[in-house]
């Protein structure tokens, strides 16, 4: 394919066109290997670019997922701590009710239960 260029040459001040005659025209055929060169390049170019840019683009998302998941990790991390020491406390708890004094007391105030008198408990065979 071949590309045309086509150039009028400038005529000097206060010279006036011949009657008849159309100014002279200059032919000029551009190579075409070099468009087609210059095309491949900025092709190449556009396309690396993108690349560059996609690549920019993942890094600065795995950076903000890296940051979320460790602001999540710490969070969670301070929770199980809290949970750690929530369970001790009802452990503690948990022991202190079901101990033999604890229980007695608690019959005895809440039900009025008392411990039996010697000759109340019949054993049965």
């Amino acid at each position: 394919m071949a590309v045309e260029a086509v150039a009028v040459q400038a005529r000097p001040r206060g010279v006036r066109a011949a009657r008849g005659r159309a100014p002279r025209r200059t032919r000029t055929v551009a190579a075409e290997p070099a468009r087609s060169e210059s095309d491949r390049l900025l092709r190449r170019n556009i396309v690396a670019g993108a690349f560059v840019l996609l690549a920019a683009l993942i890094h600065v998302w795995t950076g903000l997922a890296v940051g979320h998941l460790g602001y999540e990790l710490s969070n969670l991390s301070t929770l199980g701590h809290r949970l750690e020491r929530e369970g001790l406390l009802l452990r503690a708890e948990l022991a202190a009710e079901t101990a033999p004094a604890r229980l007695e007391e608690t019959a005895g105030a809440r039900l009025g239960l008392r411990a039996p008198k010697p000759g109340e408990v019949v054993i049965l065979r």
